[in-house]
């Protein structure tokens, strides 16, 4: 199915360099700076979110409330999305 889409594309040439080897197209360079930003970033939103969430329920030094919990749910829940994120990130192929 993807060779029907992919026909158009196929017969524009490659942007050459004057030493002949194919140049990046800017997208191509962009989306791979980008991959490694969030590649980057993302552990640094994991360890943030995972020192929030151990002050909020294991150094808590006043007193639990419905408060603590229930905010602390919401960061449980996003610090577990950012994981997933995290491990498709890191174990993604360049190309996808």
């Amino acid at each position: 199915m993807t060779s029907v889409f992919d026909e158009g594309l196929s017969r524009v040439p490659a942007p050459r360099r004057t030493d002949g080897t194919a140049a990046l197209p800017p997208s191509t360079q962009l989306f791979r700076v980008w991959h490694w930003v969030v590649r980057l970033v993302l552990p640094v939103l994991v360890l943030l979110a995972g020192q929030v969430l151990y002050w909020l329920w294991f150094d808590n030094i006043y007193a639990r409330n419905w408060a603590n919990i229930v905010g602390g749910f919401w960061i449980a829940f996003t610090l577990a999305i950012i994981m997933v994120w995290l491990v498709c990130a890191w174990f993604a192929s360049e190309e996808s």
